[in-house]
């Protein structure tokens, strides 16, 4: 694990994120989103990884929905991914896949009673 999966951005992503429940998915022409508790996941990168035995795809994402978050890592430069279980859900970082700078972003708004307990996490 690099730089990346040390950060305190990092870990307060993966202390936002292991152990949630995936809730819900989207998957659009230019955005990939998953809900995982009260964080959002978002993505401008085409997601890779595995789903069961078979690609990541928009037939097979949806599955996901109900499962838990067992692990989050970040390569910088190449990669963020979600495992569940045998699943691995990964989306390009730093090529010329991705949306931006700013690919994958994950966020958390702070509560009406601690506005601040935000996360925004970007890779």
């Amino acid at each position: 694990m690099t730089a990346a999966g040390t950060s305190s951005a990092f870990r307060a992503a993966q202390d936002a994120i292991v152990g949630k429940t995936i809730t819900a998915v989207y998957y659009g022409q230019d955005l990939v989103e998953i809900r995982i508790g009260d964080v959002l996941v978002s993505a401008t990168t085409r997601p890779f990884g595995m789903i069961g035995c078979t690609g990541v795809g928009p037939a097979t994402i949806h599955s996901l929905v109900g499962r838990t978050v067992e692990h989050l890592c970040v390569e910088d430069g190449r990669y963020m991914a979600i495992d569940s279980g045998e699943n691995r859900l990964a989306f390009p970082v730093g090529d010329p896949t991705t949306g931006g700078p700013e690919s994958v972003r994950v966020v958390r708004e702070g509560s009406p009673e601690d506005p601040a307990d935000e996360l925004i996490c970007a890779w």
